[in-house]
């Protein structure tokens, strides 16, 4: 095992040893774990909310029959304001 070579590595362990070892301090590790994955997945609807706004947004605008530079315009327009 790589531990038993490196004493860095070795000591890193030890220490997540008696970390998980301790219930309080384990239980305090997964919950702001919970709270990391949480805000990913918050993030990630943002994201695709906001993807699905700027994708009904170019559809309405390809609708109205505008031009490419037109379009590129708008676009352009609609990130400044934002």
């Amino acid at each position: 095992m790589i531990a038993e070579r490196n004493p860095e590595i070795r000591k890193a362990v030890n220490t997540l040893y008696e970390l998980s070892s301790d219930e309080q301090v384990r239980l305090e590790y997964e919950r702001r774990q919970k709270a990391w994955r949480d805000r990913l997945s918050q993030n990630e609807g943002y994201y695709q909310a906001g993807r699905a706004e700027e994708r009904e947004y170019l559809l309405s605008l390809l609708n109205q029959g505008l031009s490419a530079d037109e379009l590129k315009q708008r676009m352009s327009q609609r990130t400044e304001n934002k």
